[in-house]
């Protein structure tokens, strides 16, 4: 008995993690609601389906990074970028809503990930790229209020385990902030 218990702790132990992350693979589009309880956040899958073709604004960012017009913008040094900057109007996710997509550059064989955060507040989280079976974490940084976040790796990723969602109070004088 005390066996057969054990392992049934053991097994669920992955399960319990497992719910606190969210597996997006490139060419993929989720979309997120948050649920805080407990002091806890806890990701809540309400759509999933294949990426649509890049958008006007994600081509924009796309060739942009291609360019190295946002080279500053990397690693903890998080930047701003307007819609101006960018050239294309920024989508706007539902209320109370994260919307990412995740998919292959359309000029270069990278990878970039766009969130679309549809709260009041500010979003940090953690990412673990995985690439030909092997894991690794990157940085990211907040995705601020009603605003897009865009993370961009110069190379191909199989997927990206996304955790440790938090909301967080954010004003512009706080910056962006990548961990």
């Amino acid at each position: 008995m005390l066996k057969w218990l054990l392992g049934a702790v053991i097994a669920a132990i992955p399960i319990a993690a497992q719910a606190q992350s969210v597996t997006i693979a490139r060419g993929e589009a989720v979309t997120l609601a948050l649920d805080e309880a407990d002091g806890k956040t806890t990701p809540h899958e309400i759509d999933r389906k294949p990426a649509p073709d890049a958008s006007v604004f994600e081509t924009a960012a796309a060739a942009k990074f291609a360019s190295g017009a946002f080279d500053k913008a990397v690693g903890a040094n998080g930047q701003p970028m307007s819609d101006a900057e960018i050239g294309a109007a920024s989508p706007k996710a539902a209320p109370n809503t994260l919307q990412l997509h995740f998919f292959r550059t359309p000029l270069k064989d990278q990878s970039l990930l766009i969130i679309v955060n549809g709260f009041d507040r500010g979003m940090v989280y953690r990412a673990t790229m995985r690439v030909k079976g092997q894991s690794q974490a990157t940085d990211v940084c907040l995705v601020m209020p009603g605003k897009v976040g865009m993370e961009d790796w110069p190379f191909a990723i199989d997927s990206l385990d996304v955790s440790d969602f938090k909301l967080v109070p954010w004003k512009p004088e706080d910056g962006i902030v990548c961990a």
